[in-house]
């Protein structure tokens, strides 16, 4: 993730989207080739964290879009995706907890 933002060179609003879609095409590949889609979403959210002041945007806002990217990427990738991806969401990631910015499918 720090490589894409880097790689880029956006900045705010225009970083968070390329963050929520890579965040997206990871989730989904992790789970078509039966990764481990949990430590990939934990991966990607502290890899926002990491990434949020070269964006140069809130840490917690970064996180937010990573999450929601992941999550996007797993309803993408089926039920079960969707369900690890939350219940990893549901922990504390990087010292919080990360909120999604829209609401998770019911």
């Amino acid at each position: 993730v720090v490589g894409v933002v880097r790689g880029t060179g956006q900045k705010d609003e225009a970083s968070l989207e390329t963050l929520a879609h890579a965040a997206k095409a990871i989730i989904l590949q992790a789970a078509e080739l039966e990764g481990n889609v949990a430590a990939a979403t934990k991966g990607l959210v502290l890899g926002a964290i990491a990434s949020a002041r070269e964006m140069d945007v809130d840490s917690a806002r970064a996180a937010s879009r990573a999450a929601q990217g992941a999550l996007e990427g797993a309803e993408k990738a089926g039920f079960a995706t969707v369900e690890r991806v939350l219940g990893t969401l549901k922990e504390s990631i990087g010292g919080g907890k990360v909120a999604l910015s829209k609401p998770p499918p019911k």
